[in-house]
């Protein structure tokens, strides 16, 4: 056996580790990685918005796209986990957490997919694994359309896509309407988390309202339908894909969608976890870590 194929024997048994030895990174060179919480903020401008971001860990960078009202924090502990092996990217879309947030439609859109190839852009990374959370897997995808040559893998929890803009727009009308009327905690919930009891669902569409802007939520999810992409653009995807859902979770859908159209993508489906639960389970580390491995070792 020559020494390319045994190293990417090895990758395949030990995953991200083999990565890091083969950098020459050690396990122990991340023992006092700093976490996620704990890491630095930078900002860079992009298209006049001004974007916040952390960085932690060493390796291939992998960026992480935070759902719809979400944040950066909300990837902690995949990131500190990912953080061992990989360089691990991790953006506020603009609208949320730190980044500025547009007043109108016209400010989100696409342009949270030129967001991420500036934040590339500015850190010198030609290209990337990309993690994608609902929106943030609407994101992820056309990042992986459009500009197919900067992401390596791609890996979409629960994402945000519908068949169509139109289809887009009516599943979330309802939402948008209860947002612009000064209401939006039961359309919420309903729409967002309706794989959870309904206190537990009310709960916490009354905590991600408070900590966003009404406004730029209003103005995000009215943009959301222009994301929408047709399947014959993914059928001619060559980027490596997976996709994880759960069972009960509201947005299968797109997990479905999705699987109908990009070629060889493997589907996971968790058995319970919900679809927040997801971001938390060990599955999807691994998962993403054999995924990179592929990526790297076709």
């Amino acid at each position: 056996m020559n020494s390319r194929l045994l190293i990417a024997a090895s990758t395949f048994v030990l995953g991200a580790s083999a990565i890091s030895a083969y950098r020459g990174l050690s396990p122990t060179a991340h023992s006092a990685q700093t976490a996620l919480a704990a890491a630095d903020d930078h900002f860079f401008t992009s298209g006049g918005v001004t974007l916040h971001y952390r960085e932690i860990g060493q390796g291939e960078p992998v960026v992480l796209l935070h759902d719809f009202g979400a944040r950066l924090e909300s990837w902690s502990p995949l990131a500190d986990s990912l953080a061992r092996n990989f360089r691990v990217i991790v953006p506020d879309l603009r609208g949320f957490g730190q980044s500025s947030k547009p007043a109108t439609a016209s400010g989100y859109g696409h342009h949270w997919v030129d967001d991420v190839v500036g934040l590339l852009d500015q850190l010198g990374k030609p290209t990337a694994h990309v993690i994608g959370h609902s929106l943030g897997g609407a994101v992820a995808i056309n990042l992986a359309l459009d500009h197919p040559a900067r992401v390596a893998s791609l890996t979409l929890v629960a994402p945000a896509i519908w068949h169509d803009s139109l289809d887009a727009a009516q599943m979330t009308e309802p939402f948008l309407n209860a947002l612009r009327s000064g209401d939006g905690a039961g359309a919420l919930a309903t729409w967002r988390y309706g794989d959870l009891p309904d206190s537990t669902s009310l709960r916490q569409a009354s905590e991600l309202l408070a900590q966003n802007n009404r406004g730029a939520l209003a103005a995000a999810l009215q943009s959301l339908p222009a994301l929408m992409v047709p399947g014959h653009r993914m059928q001619r995807s060559q980027t490596p894909a997976l996709a994880l859902t759960s069972l009960g979770d509201p947005f299968v859908h797109g997990t479905n969608l999705v699987a109908g159209h990009w070629p060889e993508l493997r589907v996971v489906e968790l058995e319970s976890g919900g679809r927040a639960g997801i971001l938390h389970s060990q599955q999807l580390l691994t998962e993403f870590r054999q995924l990179a491995t592929r990526a790297l070792w076709p």
